[in-house]
């Protein structure tokens, strides 16, 4: 598999317009129920993405967990609003084994985060003197339209001076007249990125509607589910991709059940099947506008 998700919380105390709801139902997964998670994950892939609903950072203890990974040589993705980072230092969040931190600055923006550049700040330095890991600066294209000012404000307050010192190449100084006229979609390239050092980017990612959402069901298409991607909530429920935040196709416990055994269970094979052949079998499946 590519990738496999473990949810070591659905806790993240923010209410942003893009994601859905409800959190904070599910708790926190024990660090034995990880271990037992991560053993059965490994088993399939090295790239774990420790997100699917809540944010990993707002775990005071994520230390622990990180180090549980990097024991077990897990090659891990965090997915953050970068609200927590008072919790962490730098060197814990961009060290192995992270091997990519992905913050969503459309949460800061849409929560009015108090504080949330200076939260930022030290990190994005951090990371400019140490690229061990991939840095990702995450924007929907649509809220990149519709608030342009307040997000090239925020890269003014967080992006280290070195971005933007005369030893730098031409295209950063662009970058830098971009985001002093607060225009920066011209310097997006055709994969929606802007490089910003070495291994750091501000990446425009396409809005979409989380399954079980979208106003009219689709039954014909195709997805990633259960080949490239499998997930667990932080209850242990065995979901088949990172879009079933709510447990809606249970194919288990990973308490009581491999991944591997739940790609073999029937309701698994029926959905592999069908996608194999452009069609979706489950009803939030019809309902989700993300596309592989």
């Amino acid at each position: 598999m590519k990738k496999i998700y473990i949810e070591l919380s659905d806790i993240c105390h923010l209410a942003c317009s893009f994601c859905p709801a409800p959190k904070g139902v599910r708790g926190i997964m024990s660090l034995e129920a990880f271990a037992q998670a991560l053993d059965s994950a490994l088993m399939l892939t090295k790239r774990i993405a420790l997100h699917i609903l809540g944010d990993p950072c707002a775990l005071p203890n994520l230390a622990d967990y990180l180090a549980l990974a990097h024991k077990k040589q897990a090659q891990i993705e965090l997915v953050t609003s970068g609200a927590f980072f008072h919790k962490h230092s730098p060197q814990a969040l961009l060290g192995p084994p992270v091997y990519q931190l992905s913050i969503s600055l459309e949460a800061g923006i849409d929560n009015a985060i108090a504080n949330y550049a200076p939260r930022l700040a030290p990190l994005l330095a951090y990371h400019s003197q140490h690229p061990k890991c991939f840095l990702n600066l995450r924007i929907q294209d649509s809220s990149l339209y519709q608030n342009p000012q307040a997000l090239c404000t925020l890269l003014r307050q967080i992006l280290p001076e070195s971005t933007f010192t005369p030893t730098h190449n031409a295209y950063h100084s662009a970058l830098h007249h971009a985001l002093a006229c607060d225009d920066i979609h011209a310097l997006f390239d055709e994969k929606g990125r802007i490089r910003l050092w070495s291994r750091a980017f501000l990446i425009k990612k396409t809005h979409f509607t989380w399954a079980g959402f979208a106003q009219m069901p689709q039954k014909r298409k195709s997805c990633h589910a259960l080949t490239q991607q499998i997930g667990i909530l932080s209850d242990g429920t065995i979901v088949p991709c990172c879009m079933d935040t709510q447990g809606a196709i249970n194919l288990g416990n990973i308490a009581q059940k491999s991944l591997q055994e739940a790609l073999r269970s029937p309701r698994a094979q029926i959905m592999i099947a069908g996608f194999a052949q452009g069609i979706a079998i489950e009803q939030l499946c019809q309902r989700c506008g993300f596309k592989c």
